[in-house]
């Protein structure tokens, strides 16, 4: 496999990541509030939503990873809850 084809396979990925994430935004928004809304809110705060789209795009595997790490903490934090519940149970009976 030449460089060229290892660097534009991932590249053609990102693209087409970052070109999903837009038009689910804009596909939302306008189903949400209306195309006129839609443009507007992307015009005012298009410099908050493309980097974000290009970074969602380039790095979905961190996506993945922080998804994992979150998970891991509300198990860990419903665990500790049950816990706790338990024990007041014991306190109050």
């Amino acid at each position: 496999m030449s460089t060229a084809i290892a660097i534009a396979r991932p590249a053609g990925f990102g693209a087409g990541a970052f070109g999903a994430l837009l038009a689910v935004y804009f596909g939302v928004l306008t189903l949400v509030s209306g195309w006129s809304f839609t443009v507007n809110q992307f015009s005012e705060f298009w410099f908050y939503i493309v980097p974000l789209a290009a970074g969602f795009g380039l790095q979905v595997e961190l996506f993945w990873v922080g998804l994992s790490f979150n998970a891991a903490g509300i198990a860990y934090v419903g665990t500790k809850l049950w816990q706790a519940t338990k024990a007041h149970a014991h306190c109050i009976a």
